[in-house]
């Protein structure tokens, strides 16, 4: 149950309580004693114009214009069933005369005289059912803010939930409004200066990256004129080739990390143009040399993408399947919008899963394969560039399947008239 569900239900039953025990305590401490006094008075009154009216006064001389309502009956007001306990009519005795009186919302005293019966009824009406229904209106309207400041006062607390979700998805620049009062405020300033100070490290540590995988390009190139001068002077082939690997390597690690610091930089830009999956994937598996085990199968329908990313993708997909699938058979399956690569191997530990696409990381048991754990980070990248989703799973058989899915054509993440420049983090 949520915080905001629990404060309007608290406040709620406060409410109700409330009401129910200032109904009651109306009841009771106000409207049964008004109608006590009210029949004492009444009783009094009847008493008094018993008199007069035994003594010679007429009906009109006792009349009152603020005073109770006063009539002569030729009968009784009440019949015999209607007089005793728990009934309309009571009946009592006033100074040693029996008195007919009748309780409730509006009282009354009947006496007789001679033969005539004297009715003295009350103008005030002490009837309690208007009073319920304003307690209720009025509990009603208390109810109705009760969910109006729960609302209000788990706003706050929403916006942060919010907030920090869209942070852990890597939204880096989300700000929380300076609201609340201020321990919210408090908590408001101190979050957006977090997130800030977080977005400022990454911006940092991303330039930083740029600039040394550049720098690194001039003396690489010195190396490779080092080689070329060492042929010359009749330096053993076979060292100057394992030398000259080693830098092909090298020049092919700093070449991926320029490439992911400025997909990461939001310095690249896509070129948008109708493609079909189904192709791209022909492509990259006649790419691979020597013959394979991989099965291609499945159909697409027209998207709009970067062919050479998403082939860059696919590639990468293909050689992590051969890499890690230990010689088994690969299958690549084409979706209308999506393609997923699956191989039969031992399949990524439950604890490095989660972890699979980020940057430089590298299974626990994947240290006898080489590799520097980028491919992958660069291919959430480029989908997600793409307004897609790409995520990895074990297979219940077996093996790893990894699987990226692509908006449609007619999707608004993209617009295929326009180049889209990549999104940063931050």
């Amino acid at each position: 149950m949520s915080l905001r569900v629990r404060v309007t239900l608290l406040l709620s039953a406060a409410i109700i309580l409330a009401v129910g025990f200032a109904g009651y305590a109306t009841r009771e401490t106000a409207v049964q004693p008004l109608r006590a006094d009210l029949m004492r008075s009444h009783i009094h009154e009847a008493m008094q114009i018993a008199r007069a009216i035994r003594q010679g006064s007429t009906l009109e001389d006792v009349r009152e214009e603020d005073g109770p309502n006063v009539s002569l009956l030729d009968q009784s007001p009440a019949r015999p069933a209607e007089v005793g306990p728990g009934k309309p009519w009571m009946q009592r005795r006033a100074r040693g005369r029996p008195v007919l009186v009748r309780k409730g919302p509006a009282p009354a005293v009947a006496l007789q005289l001679k033969r005539r019966w004297l009715l003295v009824e009350s103008r005030i009406s002490t009837d309690t059912q208007k009073l319920l229904w304003i307690l209720i209106g009025g509990g009603l309207l208390l109810l109705g803010g009760a969910i109006l400041v729960g609302q209000t006062v788990t706003r706050p607390l929403r916006d942060a939930q919010l907030a920090l979700q869209r942070v852990g998805e890597g939204d880096l620049s989300q700000r929380l409004p300076i609201r609340g009062g201020e321990e919210l405020e408090a908590v408001a300033e101190s979050f957006n200066a977090m997130t800030e100070r977080i977005a400022t490290m990454l911006r940092a540590e991303k330039q930083l990256m740029a600039g040394i995988s550049h720098e690194l390009r001039t003396p690489l190139a010195r190396l490779r004129l080092q080689t070329e001068l060492l042929r010359d002077e009749g330096v053993d082939s076979t060292r100057l080739a394992q030398m000259e690997g080693n830098l092909e390597e090298i020049d092919h690690l700093v070449g991926e990390f320029m490439e992911l610091s400025k997909l990461e930089a939001g310095a690249s830009v896509l070129q948008l143009q109708a493609i079909q999956l189904q192709d791209l994937a022909e492509e990259c598996v006649k790419a691979i040399p020597g013959d394979p085990p991989i099965l291609l199968q499945g159909e697409s329908q027209i998207l709009f993408g970067d062919s050479a990313r998403l082939k860059r993708v696919i590639s990468t997909l293909l050689e992590n399947a051969l890499k890690y699938g230990e010689g088994s058979s690969i299958q690549v399956h084409v979706g209308q919008r999506s393609l997923s690569v699956s191989d039969q191997g031992p399949g990524v530990s439950t604890q490095d899963l989660p972890r699979l696409f980020e940057p430089f990381f590298r299974g626990s048991d994947t240290t006898s394969v080489r590799g520097y754990g980028i491919g992958l980070s660069m291919a959430r990248q480029i989908i997600s560039l793409h307004g897609g989703e790409i995520s990895a799973k074990n297979q219940a058989t077996g093996g790893l399947v990894i699987a990226f899915v692509l908006p449609p054509a007619s999707s608004t993440k993209i617009d295929p008239d326009t180049t889209a420049a990549l999104p940063s983090e931050v």
